[in-house]
Parts: structure tokens; sequence; C-alpha cells
């Protein structure tokens, strides 16, 4: 089993919005580009410590479909 991950953060001094408008694509991009795997798992987490703004964190985790 292998694993992709993708963290969306803005900067410290930035909103606090998440760029929620650029992780689809992103994935979406990702996901296209390798037809030939299996997802076996996906995953999500917020990140948020009081030093730093919010991370979203997506960790897909996937085998080779011929496998």
């Amino acid at each position: 089993m292998k694993i992709k991950v993708f963290a969306f953060q803005k900067g410290f001094f930035a909103s606090w919005d998440l760029p929620t408008n650029q992780m689809e694509p992103e994935i979406q991009d990702w996901l296209a580009k390798n037809p030939r795997i299996k997802v076996d798992e996906l995953k999500h987490d917020l990140v948020q410590v009081i030093w730093s703004p919010p991370q979203l964190v997506v960790s897909i985790y996937y085998s080779d479909a011929d496998e």
C-alpha cells in the first residue's frame, strides 16, 4: 500500500479560511494522472494548534489496480 498526502494551509497572517476551492481540483488532477490505482482508504484531518493557522491534511491510501 502507498500513500499520497495533500496539505492545505494559508500563511499565518492570512485569513483563517482554508483554501477549500483549491483542494478538490488538486486532488482530482492527481487522481486523473494516476488512473491505474485503487483507492483503499481516504482520510482527512484538521490540524489546529495555537501558534499557527489551521491546516487540512488529506491522505489517500492506495495500491496498484493490478495487485
